[in-house]
């Protein structure tokens, strides 16, 4: 009896390890959408019994959603995490476009429809389906493309139609930095579809025509009249000409001397920013985000690295109300608490310098310009160039 007793007590502690150690990483996942949903400006709402809940709201006025999702298969299951986007306003086109694979290759042999638009880049990677064949090659141009195609790249379960963007991804997303990475990818794939650079701003009311200004009517002096006047106005004495005192010589005063012209701000090179805000994981995201507006935002910096990517833009949710482009730098790396810290920067340049840094792609450039705005859970720097 005492070693089924002792048998029975060693299941219950495993069983209750088992549901503390469950209790604390349903509690870390749930931390993790939460700062997630804050650092995209969205609502988190937990869900029961420990899960991790979803993400609602709406960001530069797109539907966004974030949530899990459990799809069964015979005697498996198979975790996923869905990212959805609903456009603010339905494109005017319809269509479907899906990542290519091997099954649709052979599906087109039978007949299936495929839309090309004659770039093979995109061809090659993306289905798309439509009514209006010409009218969908017409809405893909080159810009549009290239976004399209880098989340096909990025991700396996890709649909992309006329009202919304949605990606599945295997397994339930637990990193907060990851999380927000995805959720801008999709927002960012949407400015461009939906042509937000194209819409034009709200037309401010014209100015009410300025009314003249009401006319100034200066008072008149009644003449004098001793028998109406309670106190009568006495005449002012005749002028008598006076001769001026004879001019004093001018003192001479000592030259003020001019306050010295203030020093230029230090330039900061980005690495030593890089340092003092992530290295060895320095702090939490909202601790990082008020240090760098006190101290570095605005700052002019100089920095260097390996040019990943170079694509032009008319819209940016950080560089905003800027055309031109945008390139992709590999900075540096960290010494983290688990594992090194990649630092990168996305730089804004003049339209005008597209061709000059295409050919850079894979080699390590120097950049100068303003810092405007960083990402601390992604470890970013984003920078207007000089």
């Amino acid at each position: 009896k005492r070693g089924l007793f002792m048998g029975f007590f060693i299941f219950i502690v495993v069983v209750a390890v088992l549901i503390f150690k469950a209790a604390k990483n349903s509690k870390g996942r749930q931390e993790q959408w939460r700062l997630a949903a804050e650092r995209l400006g969205l609502a988190h709402y937990l869900g029961d019994f420990g899960a991790v809940g979803t993400i609602h709201g709406v960001r530069n006025g797109h539907r966004v959603k974030i949530s899990t999702f459990t799809k069964n298969s015979g005697n498996s299951s198979s975790s996923y995490t869905k990212y959805r986007v609903d456009f603010h306003e339905r494109i005017p086109v319809g269509f479907r476009i899906t990542r290519q694979k091997s099954a649709h290759r052979l599906g087109k042999v039978f007949g299936m429809q495929d839309i090309e638009v004659g770039d093979p880049s995109f061809d090659d990677r993306a289905i798309i389906q439509g009514s209006f064949p010409d009218q969908v090659r017409a809405f893909l141009t080159p810009e549009r493309r290239d976004a399209t195609r880098h989340a096909l790249i990025s991700y396996k379960d890709v649909v992309i139609t006329n009202e919304h963007v949605e990606i599945n991804k295997p397994g339930k997303d637990a990193d907060a930095a990851v999380i927000i990475h995805t959720a801008r990818v999709l927002l960012s794939l949407c400015d461009v579809l939906i042509g937000t650079e194209a819409k034009p701003a709200v037309e401010p009311a014209a100015a009410p025509a300025k009314e003249p200004p009401p006319p100034i009517f200066e008072p008149v002096e009644p003449a004098f009249n001793p028998q109406l006047s309670a106190n009568p106005v006495v005449p002012d004495p005749p002028m008598v000409d006076v001769e001026e005192p004879l001019e004093e010589p001018p003192v001479e005063r000592a030259p003020v001397e001019s306050a010295p012209a203030p020093e230029p701000a230090t330039v900061m090179d980005l690495k030593t920013i890089a340092k003092e805000l992530y290295a060895s994981d320095a702090g939490a995201a909202m601790v990082v985000a008020k240090r760098f507006a006190e101290v570095y935002q605005g700052r002019r910096v100089i920095g260097s690295g390996t040019l990943r990517r170079v694509r032009k833009f008319t819209y940016d949710p950080v560089f905003t109300n800027t055309k031109g482009v945008k390139a992709t730098i590999d900075l540096c790396q960290l010494a983290g608490t688990y594992s090194k810290i990649k630092v990168g920067a996305e730089v804004c340049f003049a339209a005008e310098e597209y061709d000059a840094l295409k050919v850079k792609e894979g080699t390590r450039i120097s950049i100068s310009g303003t810092l405007t705005a960083q990402d601390g859970p992604m470890h970013q720097f984003y920078v207007v160039a000089d």
